[in-house]
């Protein structure tokens, strides 16, 4: 029996998922938007009632999802390009992931969390918002010319050296 609840919860999120990439074309969006926008739908806090059986095989799902994104990125990196847009990737990397991880300890900071848990938010939110920014670009500069090409390749750059140190700097603060 758990393994049709499985099947059906998947079924749920494929379905939910397809649903909000068609709209997302449709309204020209990036694709990640309808991701995040699917996940509330789906998620166990949208009344009136959870479309999930299971929300411990979904959180497996969903971790399965972030670490499938971060392979991802790690396809799309070329240490050529790194090497050729060099120094301009990392300072843009390091200035986005110091003002995310500032952002996140200031917010930690309004809820009274410990200076710990207030780094380990900030570190958080730089590795998402780093690898939203890699994948909605990644849609963003598909088939344009060549100078948006080139800011492409620096952002997108940039953005992925920005992810792996925020990957590193997150699982240190642990």
């Amino acid at each position: 029996m758990h393994g049709i609840a499985f099947l059906q919860d998947l079924a749920v999120v494929m379905i939910v998922a397809g649903l909000v990439t068609v709209v997302c074309h449709h309204f020209k969006q990036p694709v990640v938007l309808g991701y995040i926008l699917a996940g509330v739908i789906i998620g166990p806090h949208t009344p009136p009632f959870p479309f999930i059986k299971n929300q411990e095989t979904i959180q497996t799902l969903a971790e399965l999802g972030v670490i499938l994104l971060m392979f991802s990125l790690g396809l799309e990196f070329s240490l050529r390009k790194l090497k050729r847009i060099g120094s301009t990737a990392f300072l843009a990397a390091f200035l986005e992931i110091l003002l995310m991880v500032w952002l996140g300890y200031e917010v930690g900071c309004l809820f009274r969390w410990s200076v710990m848990d207030s780094i380990f938010l900030g570190a958080m939110l730089s590795i998402s918002s780093t690898t939203i920014i890699v994948k909605a670009l990644a849609e963003v500069f598909q088939g344009h010319t060549f100078l948006s090409l080139r800011l492409g390749e620096n952002v997108r750059a940039s953005s992925t050296v920005g992810c792996t140190i925020s990957t590193g700097a997150c699982s240190w603060s642990r």
